[in-house]
Order: structure tokens, then sequence, then C-alpha cells
């Protein structure tokens, strides 16, 4: 008989199961209306600085990567969806803990609403993880270092591009030379002003 199987999560991450409702008389439920059973208010001042929420595939369990937060950020306000995994990236150690103890308080499962028939009721997942601060400090480590690459390289093609200039400057000085007619067309030339006829006066 093959064993059950388990799914191991860091101890800087916690899983809760939410489930809600389908039926048309129950109000599609938001990522926000998680956060009382996780001891928050709301999207507050707090939340905001200290959480990041985003959207995953729904089989994916670990934590998003930090570089990911614009293709991942999800508002607090969008629709819950079995298409998606819901995580909240947590920077506060103590915030993450309070979270924690109040997701163990409703055994790390919730209901949001619920419908008479088991079909019509669906079950998203929210993995809240305490951000691992050595990972803030290797990505402004990588993102220091590109930096550096990105600058040098804008240097090279900087130098590349005056030795273009002046190989095509010396280029058109050189055609000018060879035919002078095109002189004035490449700008090489300055046109000769109008100048009026000399007025000598009465005869």
């Amino acid at each position: 008989m093959a064993l059950p199987t388990v799914l191991d999560l860091a101890s800087n991450q916690t899983s809760l199961r939410v489930q809600f409702s389908q039926e048309p008389e129950h109000a599609p439920p938001i990522l926000d209306q998680i956060l009382p059973f996780l001891g928050c208010a709301g999207t507050n001042c707090e939340i905001n600085d200290y959480v990041l929420p985003m959207a995953t595939h729904p089989y994916f369990t670990l934590a998003p990567s930090i570089e990911s937060v614009l293709s991942r950020w999800t508002p607090w306000d969008t629709d819950l969806s079995t298409d998606y995994r819901y995580h909240l990236l947590v920077t506060n150690v103590e915030l993450y803990g309070r979270m924690v103890e109040h997701s163990a308080r409703h055994g790390h499962s919730i209901v949001l609403s619920a419908s008479a028939d088991p079909a019509h009721n669906s079950v998203v997942h929210v993995e809240i993880h305490l951000l691992n601060q050595t990972e803030v400090v290797e990505l402004l480590a990588r993102l220091y270092r590109e930096m550096r690459n990105n600058k040098t390289e804008i240097e090279t093609l900087r130098r590349e591009l005056n030795e273009l200039r002046n190989r095509f400057g010396t280029a058109l000085e050189n055609l000018a030379a060879w035919r002078e007619e095109l002189a004035p067309l490449l700008g090489l030339t300055q046109p000769h002003p109008n100048v009026p006829p000399a007025d000598d006066g009465p005869a």
C-alpha cells in the first residue's frame, strides 16, 4: 500500500486552505477577505508595507522569486480563482508570526462561503512566506553587478559609435574631394550668401 503524499513546507512557509462557493447567490470572494482570518483588519498601510500578494500556477508551492514581483503581483481586490495559487510574501518577522498563529487557530483552513451542494464549492491555497533577507541581499548584489556590466557595455558602445562617426566623416570628406559638386549636398560646405550687386553710385 502506497503511503499518502505529504507536502513538506519550509520552516518559513505556511499553507492556508480557502473554501468558497461558486453559487450565483454568493458574491465572488476576493483575496482581501482572507486577511481577518490572519489577524489583519484589511489592506491597511501595515499590510501594504510588509506583505506582497502574488499569484502563480496552482501547483507552484515555493516562494516566488523577488525578480518576478512585477509579473506575478496581484491586487488585494482580485477575485479568487482555482486557476491560481496565491502567495503572501511577508517581510516582517513579527507580522509573519502573527499571521501563522491566526492561521493555526483556524486549522489552516477557512471557509469564506459554502454551498449545500459540494460540487459548487471550490478551494484555493494561499501560501504565506517569510521573505528570506539573504535573498534580498543576493538580489541587490546581482542588480549591482548587472548595473556595472551595463555601464561598461554602454561605454564600449559609445566609443564604437564615435569611431564609426569619425570613419563616416572621413569617407564623406574623401567623396567630396573626389566629386566637388557633392560637397554642398553632403553638408561639407557653407552655401554662399546672396550678396546684392555693388552700388557704384551715379555715373
